[in-house]
């Protein structure tokens, strides 16, 4: 058996002890005879002998296990079997430890997380799990609900865009269906067939001009006429003009007609093909591209855009803002469909699933070390009490309960050597123990030794105090007896006990030995008692400490165990609600991509298909511009049938003209009537024109008051259709130097023509006054008769109109350039001719020439203004008519003054050359 530490109190008892017993045997030979008692010093070889002899006891003890005394090895074996119960409690609570630190229970289940006492806290494992799942199903609720809004956006969209796409395929439609011969046909009348324009102009032209020729002809029939009511001798019978009139406006309102119908076919043909340039421009703006003729996009949807689009009606404004707004919506409806993307919830998703599943591996090994934590805590507890197994920790308590009751009486044993232990210890003198007993003075240190492991291990403080008292009194008396037992000193010791008187004999001395180490042994063995039996309580303690740390880490592993399974269902559920998040996602993510495809099926052109269109359009132009020749043909057939209407209808109707007679003025202004053509003025057709109104003067009465008679105004007709005037044209007109009638009008006393008028001599009155009209014209207002007054004789001479050839007795005036019209009234300078009723026939052919009479050179017709020039062709009403004033004689003055001056150079140079040659 292993020995134990002994305090300083046991030691002193111990030596205590040994003193009484020594006590006791010094009383025991005081009858022995008086001996002298040598000095220590004189006995020192006697004290080697005794050494020899305690050595040889030393021997005998060192040869013992343990003390003699039957109380110390009992308690020292309860003691050693409380220690080694202990022990193996200690040993299972160290395993129970270490098996948990090898689990790592408490390390997983905060891993996977650990409920608090008050509300439930969540970390590690688990609070990732619940943030992974609340990620997760924020996620899925994101795309849940973005599938929602597409597919509501994608119901709008498609709203929108069956409404557009069938405008679209309208427009379309409507585009495509255009022509070039939809624009340009014209429609047949009572189910006809459509005729190409060009076709139907061209032959609306023909009519025209069949229509017109027939008015012409009708007209020159009605002109071989002498009277309105005469009759006409025609390919169809004898008709009077005026039925030949009324079938020259029927001829002329035919060829109105075929031109107005040619030209109304055009016109409409130009509205179609503007009207589809309208819906070009409509259908470009609606669909984003550019007007017609236009390269890029130049407008807005604005009023001045629509102006110069040609779209003018407010309801197809409209219709192209809303085909704009809708194709608008569903493009940008169709692109937030597109750009709809969720897959990154998706990895959100799966990121939260990983998270939840590594959790729930975290939770499922915290819970598996739970329970095995739980198991080992469990047969730890088992193992440590009588439920089963070795029962440590009761049979430690029995074994330290008699060690404390073996201790409790050594005790009292050992309190009488106090005393003792005290006089040794005062002493200088005493026996080394290392030389006496050598196993006590190991097992002195073996305690010393344990002492300090257990107060560094053990630490049981409720008992280390006495412990320590224990371990100071052993210790002081092992130095005691290092240092101060030694036999040079027993002598003192002797006389210490009051026996010095005495002489001690060897065998006294080795009986003193024996007894001192046997005391000293028996208070060891006693101090080992109450080591034991504290050695015990600490054990009982240890063992109980151990159960309750082994009980208190079987609650800890329950409750790790709970907690651990608690984390694991937070995160079941966790992952239930991933998978739930997981279910919602991809059913938005079907819905999402069934959306998307439908969006893709959603019509939105950005572009209307014009070109053809526009290529229709242009055939469509181009066939109205083939049809203006056709047409000019028509109109101007129309215009000339009109034209003959307006001469064949003014035939019927009495046409009434002013006169104008020639005349010259005196020095005071006084303008009079000549007899002779001094001017040399209208002496044929070709040179009539309008004259100055200053060599004029009206005869006649009022406006217009002279009645035209039938046959000149036939002859003017005549003229005039034949050379294609418009009707009344300005200036022109037929002379007597042609085939104008001369006709004879009374004038009576006041200078005025009466109204009568003759057209033979034979009718005329001698000594009467007539005036004689050379030339019928029209002017600016109305229609002229210009001619000279004439004196009738007995003579019976006709009269002429032309210039005398003999010179004029009349005196010399300054000619006027005013030119005839208006109301012939007098301006500028005047003559007044002395004898106005010389005759013309008397008029000496040398008279002089007065009045602008005929020049020298009667071969040389001036130029006269007014009359037709060129291949000029009165065409639609727009030919120049000649003007009142274009006087010939100022053309001739500067025409001759032109002709002298280009004379004069020439001479000039030739003359210059012919001096340089001499």
């Amino acid at each position: 058996m292993r020995r134990r530490n002994m305090g300083n109190k046991v030691v002193k008892r111990a030596i205590t002890w040994a003193m009484v017993l020594m006590l006791s045997f010094s009383a025991g030979l005081s009858s022995m005879a008086t001996m002298t008692v040598y000095a220590v010093d004189n006995r020192v070889d006697d004290c080697e002998l005794e050494k020899e002899r305690v050595d040889s006891t030393a021997e005998r003890f060192n040869d013992k296990e343990t003390s003699e005394d039957p109380a110390a090895e009992a308690a020292l074996a309860k003691a050693d079997e409380a220690k080694n119960a202990a022990e193996d409690a200690a040993k299972t609570v160290e395993n129970l430890q270490k098996t948990i630190d090898g689990l790592e229970v408490e390390k997983k289940v905060e891993a996977a997380g650990a409920k608090g006492t008050g509300e439930t806290e969540s970390t590690g494992a688990v609070k990732a799990a619940e943030d992974a799942a609340a990620s997760a199903e924020a996620a899925a609720g994101t795309a849940a609900k973005t599938a929602a809004e597409a597919e509501a956006k994608k119901d709008d969209i498609s709203k929108i865009a069956e409404d557009y796409n069938k405008t679209f395929e309208n427009n379309q439609s409507a585009a495509d269906s255009v022509t070039a011969e939809g624009l340009t046909s014209v429609k047949g009348e009572n189910g006809a067939s459509d005729t190409e324009l060009d076709k139907y102009v061209e032959e609306q032209a023909k009519a025209a001009k069949e229509a017109k020729k027939e008015a012409q002809a009708k007209l020159e029939e009605a002109l071989k006429g002498g009277a309105a009511d005469d009759k006409v001798s025609t390919a169809d019978g004898e008709k009077t003009v005026k039925e030949l009139v009324g079938e020259v406006d029927q001829a002329a309102a035919d060829a109105a007609k075929a031109a107005d119908d040619a030209q109304a076919a055009v016109d409409q043909a130009n509205q179609n093909v503007a009207d589809a340039k309208v819906k070009y421009n409509a259908y470009a703006m609606m669909y984003g591209l550019p007007l017609y003729g236009e390269k890029g996009v130049t407008y807005t949807y604005d009023a001045d855009s629509f102006a110069k689009a040609g779209i003018t009606d407010a309801v197809l404004q409209a219709e192209i803002q809303k085909q704009v707004a809708d194709r608008n919506a569903v493009n940008a409806g169709k692109e937030e469909i597109e750009n709809a993307d969720i897959t990154a919830l998706e990895k959100e998703i799966q990121n939260a699933k990983t998270t939840a599943d590594t959790a729930q591996e975290t939770a499922k090994d915290a819970v598996k070390a739970a329970k095995a934590a739980e198991k080992a805590a469990e047969d730890a507890k088992k193992l440590l009490t009588n439920e089963e197994g070795t029962g440590s920790v009761d049979k430690t308590n029995t074994a330290a309960e008699e060690a404390m009751k073996e201790k409790k009486e050594a005790g009292e044993k050992l309190e009488a050597i106090d005393d003792v232990k005290k006089a040794l210890s005062d002493s200088s003198d005493g026996i080394n123990q290392v030389e006496y007993d050598k196993e006590l003075n190991a097992w002195a240190n073996t305690t010393f030794d344990k002492y300090d492991e257990a107060k560094a291990s053990w630490k049981f403080w409720e008992t280390i105090k006495e412990y320590a008292d224990i371990y100071d009194d052993a210790k002081d008396t092992r130095r005691w007896m290092d240092n101060e037992y030694n036999a040079s000193k027993v002598q003192e010791i002797f006389n210490y006990l009051g026996i010095t008187q005495w002489t001690v004999s060897t065998a006294q001395r080795e009986a003193a030995m024996d007894a001192i180490i046997k005391a000293y042994r028996e208070n060891m063995a006693e101090y080992e008692k109450q080591l034991a039996a504290i050695n015990a309580q600490d054990a009982k303690n240890s063992a109980e400490a151990s159960a309750k740390a082994a009980e208190d880490i079987a609650k800890t592993a329950e409750a790790s165990k709970n907690a651990a399974q608690a984390a694991e269902n937070v995160i079941s559920t966790a992952q239930d609600t991933i998978t739930a998040a997981e279910d919602t996602y991809n059913d938005a993510k079907a819905k999402l991509d069934a959306v998307k495809a439908a969006a893709k099926n959603v019509k939105t052109p950005t572009t209307l298909e014009l070109q053809r269109l526009f290529e229709q359009i242009q055939k469509a132009e181009q066939k109205v511009k083939d049809t203006e020749e056709s047409l000019k043909e028509a109109v101007a057939a129309k215009n000339a049938a009109e034209n003959f209407k307006k001469w064949a209808d003014s035939l019927i109707t009495g046409q009434y003209t002013r006169a104008y007679a020639q005349a010259a003025a005196d020095e005071n202004g006084k303008k009079t009537p000549l007899t002779e053509n001094l001017k040399n003025y209208d002496t044929s057709n070709d040179k009539v024109i309008s004259r100055p109104t200053i060599d004029f003067v009206c005869v006649s009465k009022g406006t217009s008051s002279v009645k035209v008679p039938y046959t000149i105004y036939r002859d003017y007709v005549n003229l005039m259709y034949q050379e294609d005037y418009d009707s009344k044209p300005r200036g022109k007109g037929i002379s007597t130097g042609s085939k104008m009638d001369v006709i004879y009008w009374e004038v009576g006393t006041d200078g005025k023509l009466s109204g009568n008028y003759f057209t033979s001599l034979d009718e005329l009155t001698t000594g009467s006054t007539y005036f004689i009209g050379y030339t019928f014209k029209y002017e600016n207002d109305g229609y002229h008769i210009d001619g000279l007054m004439y004196k009738y004789e007995d003579s019976k001479e006709e009269p002429t109109t032309s210039p005398s050839e003999a010179p004029s007795t009349a005196p010399s005036t300054t000619p006027s350039t005013a030119p005839t019209g208006g109301d012939g009234g007098t301006t500028g300078t005047t003559v007044t001719i002395e004898d106005q009723s010389v005759p013309l026939a008397a008029v000496p052919a040398d008279a002089p020439a007065v009045l602008g009479a005929r020049r020298a050179a009667q071969d040389e017709e001036p130029a006269v203004l007014g009359v037709k020039r060129g291949t000029d062709q009165a065409v639609l009403g727009k030919r120049r008519s000649p003007k009142t004033g274009d006087s010939t004689e100022v053309f001739a003055w500067a025409g001759s003054m032109a002709i002298a001056g280009a004379a004069a150079v020439v001479s000039c140079t030739k003359l210059a050359r012919k001096k340089e040659e001499e």
